[in-house]
């Protein structure tokens, strides 16, 4: 794994993007961005993952993500990623990507009821 010079990638990001991604892909921090095979990816955490989250950290960036990461992405916000065709991984295992030629769907673990975000 890489370092993370001035905490510029957060290690819950790239751990979690790491995660969803096929076990042959070579992933590293890079600065402000992560690279996956050599292609790099803005990569942005945004804590929780709801739609005030993704509202937030989309606002008055001049470059906007390539993938943001949370510990659960809300349906409210994956519907307003997709609009803004910006990627998402969650620390379910969840994930929506389409960048480039890095394509990941997966659905993740289910969480369990007590540990749902309500």
């Amino acid at each position: 794994m890489s370092s993370f010079p001035d905490g510029t990638v957060k290690r819950r990001a790239y751990e979690a993007l790491a995660q969803v991604l096929p076990p042959t892909a070579h992933v590293e921090a890079s600065g402000d961005r992560v690279l996956v095979n050599g292609h790099p990816l803005r990569v942005r955490w945004i804590g929780d993952g709801w739609l005030a989250d993704v509202r937030a950290a989309l606002e008055g960036e001049s470059e906007q993500p390539d993938i943001v990461v949370a510990v659960r992405i809300s349906p409210g916000a994956r519907r307003a990623l997709a609009d803004a065709h910006i990627g998402w991984v969650d620390e379910t295992g969840a994930a929506e990507i389409a960048t480039g030629s890095i394509i990941v769907s997966k659905s993740g673990r289910p969480v369990d009821r007590d540990q749902r975000i309500t």
